[in-house]
């Protein structure tokens, strides 16, 4: 996947992350280096699309071997 960092504003806020490919990825455990609102983003990532959280944003991910593309 190739996507871009975002903050998500809400009570109490997370990162997500937009895709082209993919739509919203609701990251497991974003790496501290790649919390970074706006940059692009590589990697793979392993969906669980019957997986729901309370912040009901995107499909949640795993995301494996993250660099950034930018």
């Amino acid at each position: 996947f190739e996507g871009e960092v975002t903050w998500v504003k809400t009570k109490r806020g997370f990162w997500g992350i937009q895709t082209t490919e993919l739509g919203k990825i609701n990251p497991l455990k974003l790496p501290e280096a790649f919390k970074v609102n706006g940059i692009l983003i590589r990697g793979e990532v392993r969906l669980f699309p019957d997986s729901h959280s309370a912040r009901n944003y995107g499909t949640i991910g795993e995301l494996r071997g993250v660099e950034r593309a930018n």
